[in-house]
């Protein structure tokens, strides 16, 4: 699978704060292109890699497992 490396920076950091507005932040981009970012790598993975809600961020099984 082709995936982008700029998608992959996201995700990680993502992952590792579980808020969307800090992982923008320490990436220098908005929180809206970070979503599009996690939106297209779940597209192309086929798969949810983060259960999301308005007050919530975790990983799924397969969101650990990347």
């Amino acid at each position: 699978m082709d995936v982008d490396v700029g998608a992959l920076r996201a995700f990680i950091a993502l992952s590792e704060r579980l808020h969307f507005g800090e992982a923008a932040a320490a990436l220098g981009m908005s929180a809206s292109s970070l979503t599009r970012s996690i939106r297209a790598l779940e597209a192309r993975a086929g798969v949810r890699l983060l259960d999301r809600s308005t007050h919530h961020v975790a990983l799924t099984a397969a969101g650990a497992e990347l």
